[in-house]
Parts: C-alpha cells; structure tokens; sequence
C-alpha cells in the first residue's frame, strides 16, 4: 500500500490535552531510606531492612506495607543524619523514539533495537567527526523524496566545478551525486525499488516527517546498475573515493564505510566472476565492508551459487531473510558457508514501511532487498558510536576497523534456531548487542572475546595482587548490559569493610577503585554480586 506524502495523519501530532499526567509505578512496598554517610549505619528494624544499597552513599532499601507509611516515615525522620525517604520507583527503559509519525510501523527497527542503539548514536559522523559515507547500488532513487534529501552525498568538487569536465578526475563528468553506470552518466531515474532501500538506511529521522532510518543522519552515494559489469564498475568507483580519503587523511574522497547492494544474479558463482572476487577484497583492505542481499528463492547458495552472495571475500556480508516471526521467509536462499547472518525483511505482503516515490511511503517492503539494507545501514551506525579508539583506528587502520565491525555484527546477532546451520553466525541482527561488542573492544583491557565486558556480571581482573596497604585496588569486571554492579571488601572474618557501587559508562573503561588506606596486612576477600552466587576474589596486603 502507498501512502502519500501530503496525506500525513496531522491527528496523531496532536496533543492528547486532559490526560492525567502518569507517575512513575512504585515496586510493591519498597523505599529507599536515605542518611548522610558521615551519620554512620542507622540503626534499623530488621523486620523492615531488605539491605543495604550503598552503605558508603548512605542507602538502604526497606520493605513495608503502605499502611505503615505515615508512621514509619515519622520514626526514619528522626534517625541521625536522615535526608529521606523515598518510593523504589520502577525504571523506564530510556531507548529513544524519533518523533517522525511513521515510525511506529516499523517494526523491524525494534526487532534489531535500534531504539536502544540510538541511545549511544544516530549516526552521520565517527567519534573524531569524520563523515561517514554509504555506497548504494540499485536501479534507481526518488533524489528529491522529503525524507531523503538531506541525507544524499554532494561531491563537492563536480559540484563547484566547470560543468561538462571531469574535476575530480576519477574518470566520471559531473557525477555530482553518484552515477548511472547503466546508461553511462549522471541522470539517475525515479525508482520505487531503490527508494525504499534508501529510507530503510537513512532516512532523515527525528524530523516530524514519515519514518526515521536506521541512521537518522549519514551521507548516501547513490548508484544505478543493472549488470554483473555495473556491479564490478560500480565498487571500483567507491574504491577510488575511499582509497583517496584515506590516502588524504580525510581531505579528499569519502569516508565509504560500507557498500549495499539489494541485487543480484540466480545461481551463479561468484569464482565464475573472478573480478569481482578482487574488487571485493580490494574494497575491504581499504576498510570498505559490502552488504549484500542474497537471492529471493528457497536454495541453498553453497551448492547453487549466487551472485555476489557466494563470494568469499572477508568483507562481504551475506544476508538473508527473517520474517515477523524471527523464522528464514521460506523465499529467502541460505548457506552455512556462504551467507553470514539474517535481517528482519519480511515477506512481500508483510514488509517494512519505508520511502517510495514520489515523496510517498510504502507499507509493506519486503523481501531480502528489505533484509540488506538494516546491515548496511547498521554498519554504518556502528561506525559512529562515540568510541575515541575505535574512530582512532578506522583512520590508522582501515580493515581492521572493517574486520571489527563485521565481528561485531555477526557476534552481536541473536542466535536462533532458525538459522542454525543454514547461515554463518546463527542468527538475525541485532544492532544493541553488536554496539555493547564494541563497547567491550573500546577497553584499555583487551580479552579475546570483547563481548565479556557485557555479557553478564564478573570479575574480569583484580589488581594488584598482593598490594601495599594503601595502594588502590584497581578492579575491571564485567556488567549484563551496563547495568550497575556492587562490589564489596571483606577482611577474613567476614566482616563487611567497604561496599562500592559502579555504573558503567557507555564505551569508557569499565573500571574503578577501591581505596586501601586503613587496611591492615592480611588476607581479603572482594565479593561481587551477581545475582546467582557471588563472584569471590582473594587479595592479600602487605
């Protein structure tokens, strides 16, 4: 179904003006007793005390009928040092929604939390601020689509040059904004098809118009191709802007991080193509990933082949199709070996709502075209995350950064029966976790498995070990998607010393210490909790 552009439902902006306004919900019978630390532990009713939170930020958590509040909350105000008492509120998740009023169809963002990611990143530039740059190739886009135009790449030196030269000297005249390799020039038809891969990726979002991509802000280079010759032709024009990019330290070029391709050829092999094979591995040694979809049809691409999806190029990915109910859309081809990972598409009657032409939307996008773009688009998302050392090394080391990121995404992929056996990884998309990998790389403390960091709650090193009596512990650990971890010291008899509460802080270093002023030679015990059984450590001072 098609929706017009200028048939925007203007009532769902409406305020809903009268409505009570909601307050947050109380955990049954839970407060939070609030002193002042330096007042010492209050002496509390056991009978109501559950435990302490933080005894150093002096917070203790009480359980209590809701009769007994007026009274109880008398006695807690007479305590030394009180500050106050409070309800044990209920959190709200704090993903963040863009206020475009389509956005609620899109049901294949929730499905790859890109909510939740955008709570690190939007996208449009790396942590250092450089640009980030996608490459589509299709058969052609609405350029002018509301949702769409401040998201295109301009090439800025055919655009201020002299029309009718090459001035950029790559070989294209005019190629202003991407190129027909089909008909030899820089007029790009009007396409559905192209458009609705567009809008998936990059969509303008947060803007209060139809829908938000999976990058609310990036720079897309549009490129029409209609042949196996285009498609070689077409990645060696990105090589060329990337090569000099990074060759020019960011002066020249674009920063392409990523190719998406939504096309293909049936049943062919990629070794029939070899030059393909090369322009492939050219493009990831210069730190260029390309997403492809694979083809539409119930066959297993190892055996069969297909084009460019059988591949074996490092810095392809390969995507299949996931449909509503996390299952391979039976038209949707396969292989263990040779496609990497899923990615909510649909089927044709039950796709994505995205872009259309002209200036419309469609409702129902489906297919494994629909699958590529949310990896495409993904990948240039994770790109952006506010990691200084991970922006450090996609400008020192471009296909290491590549070989991270693909890491990251096939990692990072909820791993579902449904694709076991039948694909790389296992698994469908799933931006957040793939975002919280990288989180575990941005470390100062590198481990094999970069996703520990956020798997679950542990100690992941205790240092140093013996110390000196007033040397600060240094403790790093892992956390169940950031989510707060206490820690406490024992002495040998098992008497609680110091207790410490830590939030990790998004893609900065998951550790903190422990003062040891007073602490007398002997053995020690740091306990962290775990919500199973506690993690134990021994630490001896001398």
């Amino acid at each position: 179904m098609k929706l017009l552009f200028a048939c925007l439902c203007t009532l769902s902006l409406l305020p809903l003006w009268g409505q009570p306004t909601v307050l947050p919900s109380q955990k049954e019978g839970e407060w939070i007793l609030m002193t002042a630390p330096e007042s010492g532990r209050p002496a509390i009713d056991p009978a109501i005390l559950v435990r302490p939170l933080s005894a150093e930020a002096g917070a203790y958590l009480l359980r209590f009928p809701e009769a007994q509040e007026a009274v109880l909350s008398l006695q807690m105000s007479k305590l030394p040092g009180f500050i106050a008492l409070q309800p044990n509120y209920y959190l709200s998740a704090r993903s963040i929604e863009p206020n475009d009023p389509y956005f609620g169809s899109q049901w294949t963002l929730a499905r790859i939390q890109a909510p939740e990611t955008w709570e690190f990143t939007t996208g449009g530039s790396t942590a250092l601020g450089d640009p980030i740059v996608v490459a589509v190739m299709d058969d052609g886009f609405d350029l002018e689509h509301p949702d769409l135009v401040d998201n295109l790449w301009v090439n800025e030196i055919e655009q201020q040059g002299i029309p009718g030269l090459d001035d950029d000297e790559n070989g294209y005249v005019d190629d202003v904004q991407g190129w027909n390799f089909d008909s030899e020039t820089n007029n790009l038809p009007i396409k559905s098809h192209g458009t609705a891969v567009l809008g998936i990726l990059g969509a303008s979002g947060n803007n209060g118009t139809g829908i938000a991509g999976i990058n609310w802000n990036v720079k897309i280079i549009p490129m029409v191709v209609r042949t196996i010759g285009d498609m070689i032709e077409a990645y060696a024009y990105v090589y060329q802007f990337r090569k000099k990019n990074n060759e020019t330290a960011g002066m020249g070029g674009a920063l392409v991080v990523t190719t998406s391709a939504s096309l293909g050829f049936n049943k062919v092999f990629c070794t029939d193509f070899p030059a393909l094979q090369s322009i492939l591995d050219s493009l990831g040694q210069i730190g260029v990933l390309n997403v492809a979809a694979t083809a539409n049809g119930d066959w297993n691409v190892d055996e069969l082949g297909d084009i460019p999806t059988s591949c074996p190029s490092e810095s392809l990915i390969a995507v299949t199709n996931a449909d509503r109910d996390d299952e391979k859309f039976e038209q949707a081809a396969y292989g263990a070996l040779s496609i990497d990972l899923a990615a909510p598409g649909g089927a044709p009657e039950q796709g994505t709502f995205t872009t259309y032409p002209p200036g419309a939307y469609e409702e129902n996008f489906g297919g494994t075209s629909a699958a590529c773009p949310h990896v495409s688009g993904g990948v240039a998302l994770l790109y952006s995350i506010p990691s200084a050392v991970f922006a450090q090394l996609v400008r020192e080391n471009p296909a290491e950064a590549a070989r991270v990121i693909k890491e990251a995404i096939l990692e990072g992929a909820d791993k579902l029966d449904a694709f076991q056996g039948i694909t790389r990884s296992g698994g469908r998309l799933n931006l957040y976790k793939s975002a919280l990998y990288l989180h575990g790389y941005s470390q100062q403390i590198a481990l094999p498995d970069p996703g520990q960091y956020s798997d679950r709650r542990r100690l992941i090193r205790v240092f140093p070990n013996p110390l000196s009596s007033g040397e600060p512990l240094q403790i790093v650990y892992g956390s169940r998607e950031l989510a707060p971890v206490t820690v406490r010291l024992f002495n040998s008899l098992g008497q609680l010393l110091q207790e410490y509460t830590h939030t990790p802080v998004p893609f900065t270093a998951q550790q903190f210490s422990l003062p040891t002023a007073n602490l007398a030679a002997g053995a020690y015990w740091v306990v962290l909790e775990n919500g199973i059984s506690p993690l134990s450590f021994k630490l001896i001072v001398f």
